[in-house]
């Protein structure tokens, strides 16, 4: 949720509480929106990495948090194939070079001559 500069609501703004943090959200219609986030502790992270994180971070003219995000976001999300995809290429990997036609054929008159 993106608050004002101010960090006051707008007139279409309504406070609400979520635990003991108070929130703004903008009504639509009479029902009030707002996305709630989770929260991500990552913990044994190599000084290196950290350091890294910080660099990159800097270099995006960000916070090492919304550079975590933008990562996260990135590889488990924006780069995800649809599954109709995945799909085609398995099928294209799979599909066999043999004609099943003659394979169908021999076995329909193996089981009539028989």
């Amino acid at each position: 949720m993106t608050e004002s500069p101010t960090d006051q609501p707008n007139p279409q703004s309504e406070l609400f509480k979520v635990g003991k943090r108070e929130h703004f959200a903008c009504k639509v219609g009479v029902t009030l929106k707002a996305t709630l986030m989770a929260q991500l502790t990552v913990r044994s992270v190599k000084e290196q990495i950290v350091r890294a994180l910080k660099q990159r971070a800097a270099a995006h003219g960000c916070s090492a948090e919304s550079e975590h995000r933008d990562i996260l976001r990135k590889a488990l999300i924006e780069n995800e194939e649809s599954f109709s995809t995945r799909a085609s290429a398995l099928r294209r990997r799979l599909r066999s070079t043999m004609d099943s036609s003659a394979l169908i054929r021999a076995d329909r008159n193996r089981d009539h001559a028989g």
